[in-house]
């Protein structure tokens, strides 16, 4: 088989992936044929491409060549890779290799079809039934990823990927970190690591982030399947960084009094300030969903289905419309993480 690859190959000039627009079609990165691109992050772009050995498609997310030199970016990007690497998980995007070609560095990921969370939330927010069985598959591998040591630092709509047939999957590891006692989320040259609207209150103070860190974000997470919005709003990233700190814990019910009492009672609690009022650990969580799941069941006589697919938007009633996404422009602070997804978020 490896004989059958092309002799004459137009190869990817890596400096591309940092220009817009951007003809990738018909180029080549190794064995990998380029089919075109499906999104941009502060981390690289991430490209769609056909494995000509095993004659299957996959996303390759590259390193830009301007960052590639910096021993920090490079230790981060390469770090995703080994940190997926050790969570083998139905519910986390599957890592397949890392590797560079003519300086070029980059990971072979797993091909997800059904796009983010966040793709789907431009619809409208999800029942309440339909946001809670996305965070059970999305809090097993969470919890997966807890048990290889892993705390995960930047769960969002966006990093929630959806399959062809409905399974949720956590994906980007990029700010992925052993849990160890030491390590903030606060780069050498000052900027923060993550993603505002989902921070915990502790990564905005830059200090530790461990399991609870994620499970506020998981809260954070809920919040914003349930209303179509982050938590907190605010005109700068500083505003809403203050607002996970001093302000209340938001109720859903207030953008939609229909949502259940239960649901409000799980984001206060995954949400709380102090990491040691938050639920100890995932397995708790989980527990917390499908109590909800499964009194909901029987009031109505039948059981919870799975969520799929298939089973959104056709029969979802209208509710208002989430608030246009903000620009804080460039007069914001550094952020090493932009607010669009790896693999395919807009």
């Amino acid at each position: 088989m490896l004989n059958s690859l092309p002799h004459q190959l137009q190869p990817l000039d890596s400096d591309e992936s940092e220009s817009q627009p951007v003809e990738y079609p018909g180029k080549w990165l190794g064995r990998f044929q380029i089919v075109g691109e499906l999104g941009r992050g502060g981390m690289g772009v991430v490209l769609e491409a056909r494995d000509t050995v095993l004659e299957r498609h996959v996303a390759i997310k590259l390193l830009p060549r301007s960052v590639s030199g910096r021993p920090d970016a490079l230790e981060r990007f390469l770090r995703e890779a080994r940190a997926v690497a050790k969570v083998n998980h139905p519910h986390v995007v599957a890592v397949y290799d890392a590797d560079q070609f003519n300086g070029q560095y980059y990971i072979v990921l797993e091909m997800i079809r059904g796009g983010s969370l966040q793709d789907l939330l431009k619809a409208g927010p999800l029942s309440w039934a339909e946001a809670s069985q996305v965070l059970v598959d999305a809090c097993r591998g969470v919890k997966f990823a807890h048990r290889a040591g892993l705390v995960h630092r930047d769960i969002k709509p966006s990093n929630l990927m959806r399959s062809a047939d409905g399974t949720v999957k956590l994906s980007d590891f990029g700010l992925s970190r052993p849990n160890e006692p030491t390590g903030t989320t606060m780069t050498g040259s000052g900027s923060v690591l993550g993603t505002p609207q989902y921070m915990s209150p502790e990564q905005c103070r830059s200090e530790r982030a461990d399991e609870r860190s994620d499970l506020y974000a998981m809260g954070a997470t809920y919040f914003a399947l349930l209303t179509g919005q982050p938590p907190y709003l605010g005109d700068a990233p500083l505003l809403v960084m203050n607002a996970h700190l001093l302000d209340p814990i938001p109720d859903p019910r207030d953008v939609d009094a229909s949502i259940p009492g239960a649901c409000s009672a799980i984001i206060r609690r995954a949400m709380a300030k102090d990491p040691d009022d938050r639920y100890a650990n995932v397995a708790e969580f989980i527990a917390d969903f499908e109590e909800l799941l499964a009194s909901a069941g029987s009031a109505t006589g039948t059981r919870p289905l799975p969520f799929r697919a298939s089973q959104f938007r056709e029969h979802q009633r209208p509710r208002r419309s989430p608030p246009q996404q903000q620009n804080w422009g460039a007069s914001s602070p550094s952020w090493s993480d932009g607010s669009r997804n790896r693999l395919g978020e807009s």
